[in-house]
């Protein structure tokens, strides 16, 4: 491969149009090859003074490389160009100063000198080449109109480099598909002739090998950090239990809300207490008699019956204290006094005289006590009633719109209601 590069770079140069010999070119054909490009006086004075420009300092650089005839011809458009067409644009009073159009003018015959020193060596190749070839056509001159010699020659370098690697991708590509179609066909001829049961423990080790490569679902380990003993130098290590303190002040606040509520507990049970003690005192106060207990004397053989009224009277009046353990207090101008009470009634008439068995006779069921308050309306002995007319006046005195009852009867809870 390396040989045959060699080879054309060796032949590209003899292959090359730029090595073949060529005829001088006359000062009338390059004169011609220069007034073939023409200035376009549309366009902005200043973009044609830059293409004047252009073309002499391409002249220049071929009067550097050794090229007279490109340099003669480039020298003669932009002096032409300078010199007869720019004052022929519109704007080339107004856009330009009198010092810069003698500049320009002193720009062109320089120009115009080049050319002169150009002009002779041009004419005495000429000259030989046509006493050399007295019979020969002159050829038209088509090489003037390429390209710069040397840039061709790069160009046309480039050109074959490029056409070289792609015959050489084309090859390998080429080679790669005959390959591949190889093994295709290698692998086809081997899966026709391998028996059933190879094919079935290929199919096995393939099973096997994805069921291999398949990931396996691993659950996350527990986290043990939290039963984890403390470590020895005090310090927390990166799998230890974060504890998040609570911030002072929310610790502030739920202290203070505690105390408040607390305190709000305590002020509501002393009032509540405050409160109960103030019904009692009142209680006590409507059940205390305006006077000391007045009582009559009694015989002492009505002893027995009087400790008899008087225990059913204390009987009735716990049983009534176990069944209504806290009273409400009323109002005085609302509430009768309560049945209990022991109020002391003048009788117009005294009560007729019994006659009592003797106490000595009677046995006593209880023992006998003296008693300080006793009611005057209850009877004193079995066989002795009070007297109606009076109970029934009194009762209605006390209690108007009340029909009469007896006052006999032990007081129950309707009564007691009032």
């Amino acid at each position: 491969m390396s040989s045959s590069r060699q080879t054309q770079n060796t032949q590209a140069p003899a292959q090359h149009p730029r090595r073949r010999t060529h005829r001088p070119a006359s000062i009338s054909e390059l004169k011609q090859k220069a007034l073939s490009v023409e200035l376009d006086l549309t366009q902005e004075f200043k973009r044609c003074l830059k293409e004047t420009e252009m073309w002499r300092n391409k002249g220049r650089d071929y009067l550097e490389k050794g090229d007279l005839e490109r340099a003669f011809m480039l020298f003669a458009r932009s002096a032409t160009m300078a010199l007869d067409t720019l004052p022929l644009h519109p704007q080339y009073m107004t856009n330009l100063k009198e010092h810069q159009r003698q500049n320009l003018s002193w720009h062109g015959q320089e120009i115009l000198d080049q050319m002169g020193e150009i002009k002779p060596v041009l004419v005495h190749r000429f000259s030989e080449w046509r006493t050399a070839h007295p019979n020969e056509p002159l050829a038209p001159l088509d090489r003037l109109d390429n390209e710069d010699p040397e840039e061709a020659d790069r160009n046309w370098s480039q050109r074959e480099r490029a056409k070289a690697e792609e015959a050489a991708q084309l090859r390998r590509q080429q080679e790669d598909t005959q390959r591949h179609a190889d093994e295709f066909r290698m692998l086809q001829r081997t899966s026709s002739s391998r028996p059933q049961l190879d094919r079935r423990k290929d199919n096995a080790l393939n099973s096997a090998r994805q069921a291999a490569s398949t990931p396996r679902y691993n659950p996350p380990e527990a986290d043990h950090s939290s039963s984890r003993p403390p470590i020895a130098n005090g310090s927390h290590g990166s799998q230890s239990t974060i504890v998040v303190m609570p911030e002072p002040s929310a610790k502030r606040d739920r202290d203070e809300k505690r105390r408040i509520e607390q305190e709000g507990i305590k002020r509501r049970q002393q009032e509540a207490e405050a409160e109960a003690q103030q019904i009692r005192q009142v209680i006590a106060v409507n059940n205390t008699p305006p006077h000391g207990p007045q009582h009559p004397q009694q015989p002492e053989s009505n002893s027995i019956q009087t400790h008899s009224s008087a225990s059913s009277f204390t009987t009735n009046a716990s049983s009534q204290s176990s069944l209504f353990p806290q009273s409400q207090p009323s109002s005085l101008a609302t509430t009768p006094a309560s049945s209990f009470h022991h109020t002391q009634y003048q009788s117009s008439q005294p009560p007729p005289a019994t006659h009592h068995p003797s106490a000595a006779t009677v046995p006593p069921t209880t023992p006998v006590r003296t008693t300080t308050q006793a009611d005057p309306y209850y009877p004193q002995t079995p066989n002795t009633q009070p007297r109606k007319g009076l109970v029934e006046a009194d009762v209605s005195v006390l209690f108007p719109g009340l029909s009469p009852v007896d006052v006999n009867r032990t007081p129950t809870r309707a009564t007691l209601r009032g």
